[in-house]
C-alpha cells in the first residue's frame, strides 16, 4: 500500500491544478483533495490494522499449540521416567 500524507497530497494538487483557479476555487480543491486522501490514509491504516491482528492471532495459536505439543511431550517423557525408576 502506498503511505498517502494528506496535506502534502492535498497541497500537489493545488500546485498542479490550472493557473486559470481563483484562490476560492483553490483552497475548495484543497479542501477536498485532503479530505479524499485523509479518508483513504484513515481505511489503509484500519486495514492494515486488521491484518497485523489477524497475523498475530494466526502467530499466538502457533505458539500455543506448539508449547502444548511439547509440553505433553514433556509430561510423556516424565511419566516414562518415573515409571522406569519405580521399576
Amino acid at each position: 500500500m502506498i503511505s498517502i500524507n494528506p496535506s502534502k497530497f492535498a497541497l500537489a494538487c493545488v500546485q498542479s491544478s490550472s493557473d486559470q483557479l481563483s484562490v476560492r476555487d483553490k483552497l475548495d480543491l484543497y479542501k477536498r483533495a485532503y479530505i479524499v486522501a485523509d479518508q483513504l490514509s484513515k481505511q489503509q491504516t484500519k486495514q492494515q490494522t486488521q491484518e497485523v491482528k489477524e497475523i498475530a492471532g494466526k502467530k499466538t495459536k502457533e505458539v500455543k499449540d506448539f508449547a502444548g505439543e511439547n509440553l505433553q511431550k514433556a509430561h510423556h517423557a516424565v511419566k516414562n521416567l518415573l515409571n522406569r525408576s519405580e521399576k
